[in-house]
């Protein structure tokens, strides 16, 4: 189901603030496995790198809106993540001032690999260390 899941994505035409972004990647994963829609209210909302770092902000920041909205639909913190969950990475992000490390959204595919969406390179897998992870497991 999850390499399903990551081929639909690679068919769409590439990160996309708003549609596409390690956000919805997440969002649309749940979605897929059962779950509600944890962005119902924010899809299309923010369509450039501006509007979503103040959608986020205005949440008290990427970790505090995913705790938040993840357990408004039911999701289990867990400390080590499984196949499938949703988890909080350290990913490299490229940004004005060059390449920094910061929170993304991705999705466990192995017990150290987690696939993530980027704004330059698209779907990558990472082994990347994991910030805050979910449970998908009970849909």
């Amino acid at each position: 189901m999850i390499t399903d899941y990551l081929n639909t994505c690679l068919a769409k035409k590439g990160f996309e603030y708003g549609t596409n972004d390690c956000c919805t990647f997440m969002a649309d994963w749940l979605i897929s496995c059962g779950w509600p829609d944890p962005m119902a209210d924010r899809r299309g909302t923010y369509h450039n790198e501006e509007e979503f770092r103040t959608a986020i902000a205005s949440e008290g920041g990427l970790i505090a809106a995913c705790q938040k909205r993840f357990a408004d639909i039911g999701l289990q913190e867990v400390d080590v993540p499984k196949d499938g969950d949703v988890c909080l990475v350290r990913s490299p992000v490229k940004s004005p001032i060059g390449i920094i490390w910061s929170a993304t959204g991705s999705i466990c595919i192995a017990d150290k690999l987690k696939a993530v969406i980027t704004p330059d390179l698209g779907i990558v897998m990472v082994n990347a260390g994991v910030i805050k992870a979910w449970s998908v497991q009970n849909a």
